[in-house]
Order: C-alpha cells, then structure tokens, then sequence
C-alpha cells in the first residue's frame, strides 16, 4: 500500500509547515509528513519552506538574520488569515516533541543552496538521535553534496534524491550513490524509471501530486510515497484502490 506523505503537513486547508497543518495531516490519517528546514541567527532549526518570511507570514526578511524570539512574534498564516492559532513558526525540537509519539514517519527537506549547509546537518542530526527517529526519518535535498555529507557523518540515516529534472536510470543512479530513495517530480516520473528503481532497490516518494487521476495513477503503481498536499483526497483514494486489489487477489486464487 501506498504510503500518503502530508507536504508541508496538511497544506491544502491548513498554513503550510505549522503545527496545526501537521495535526491535522495526522487527524486525517496521512502515513508521513514532510517538511522543510533553516537554521535561525542564533542556530536554531526551524521549520519553514522558504529562506524568506514574507511569503507565508505577516513579517518580512531571511531567517537566517532573525533569532527564533523574533520570529516567534509572526504568524505563519499570510494565505489563510482566518486561521490564526497554532501558526507561529514551529522549531524542529518542537515538531519532534509531538511527533515522536506516533508511529508514523517524516521526510526532512535540507535547503542546501548557497548558504553553508554543514551547521543545519549536523544540528538537525542530533535533535534525530535526540528522540530515536533514525529509523523513522528520511532526509531529502536536491543538493547531492548534501546527501554525500549526511551519510559520511551517519551512514545509517536514510537519505531522498530530490529532483524534477528526468534522469536516465534513477535507481541505478541512486544505488551506485549510496541514495535510499528517490524523489521525483511526479510528471517526470515513468514505468522505466519506476521499473530501474524497483530493479536496483530504490524507493520512490513522488512529489507534489494533488490531481485525483496522478494520485490514482502512482496509488496503482505502488510506489513507495506519494508527497501531497491533497490529505484526505489522497488516503481515500489509497484505501480504495487497496481494497479493489485485494478483491482481485481474492478473485484470482
């Protein structure tokens, strides 16, 4: 069955990559959440898609130049105004707090672009030790520096290959580089590259498929994860095209 991945927890009614989105990825029966990271001024992991405050709160600026105090003054609700509790900007030590009692598993995004990543690894790594989530966690980036760096400091930690550019053989690109999963943009996605996964090992988590046919369409494949911000629509449509394939197991013995 087809795991069903809350991108950024529950984003279509709920402000993105808060607690409250998160609860209610869970409340609505997701099998994963993902999210993103930052290191704050004063060195604290955050939570939040972008470098910059100014899409999804009420305050502007990096949060690269602002303590976790500062912007703990915000609200994360810039799109969705009339939600307006539970929606400052969580910190990872926060989310983990909650989240480590479920058993269910999260998809960390590292933002390694031009800023030094190194300091975010490692920060992020011992708050993943700190509530024994290794085994629950992957660790995804589009930088493959990134990957390289967090498997030479943690071998065991599971690690996704972000990408929306089409790659010949990804699972045999992802096996020869030490890559647990494979994360693509849906649309780049095919039955070769989803079969050379399979062949070499290789999960694949699909992002970010909202459209009832895409869903339906991975569902029946049997990828992995499908990264959507679609909850409810994607765990209905997963339960059933679980249950038409058990009855044709059932038909077919």
């Amino acid at each position: 069955m087809t795991n069903i991945i809350a991108h950024r927890g529950y984003s279509e009614n709920f402000p993105e990559n808060t607690m409250l989105a998160f609860k209610k990825s869970l409340e609505n029966n997701a099998d994963g959440i993902e999210l993103d990271l930052h290191l704050t001024k004063d060195k604290k992991v955050v939570i939040c898609h972008d470098g910059s405050i100014n899409r999804t709160s009420n305050g502007k600026g990096r949060i690269n130049d602002k303590t976790l105090s500062e912007l703990k003054k915000y609200k994360f609700n810039r799109k969705m105004k009339k939600i307006d509790y539970n929606v400052e900007i969580p910190t990872l030590v926060e989310f983990m707090e909650w989240f480590s009692n479920f058993d269910k598993f999260v998809n960390i995004e590292i933002k390694a672009y031009k800023y030094d990543y190194m300091d975010l690894v490692l920060r992020t790594l011992d708050i993943i030790d700190n509530y024994n989530m290794k085994d629950r966690t992957i660790i995804s980036s589009f930088n493959q520096k990134a990957l390289k760096f967090i498997k030479k400091i943690d071998p065991f930690i599971n690690v996704g290959f972000l990408t929306r550019k089409n790659i010949k053989n990804p699972g045999e690109y992802c096996r020869k580089n030490n890559i647990d999963y494979f994360h693509p943009k849906y649309k780049i996605l095919d039955k070769d590259s989803i079969d050379n996964c399979r062949r070499n090992g290789i999960e694949i988590n699909a992002w970010t498929v909202n459209d009832i046919f895409d869903i339906d369409k991975l569902v029946l494949e049997g990828i992995h994860g499908i990264i959507t911000n679609s909850v409810e629509t994607a765990v209905l449509l997963n339960k059933k095209t679980y249950r038409k394939d058990c009855k044709l197991s059932l038909n077919a013995s």
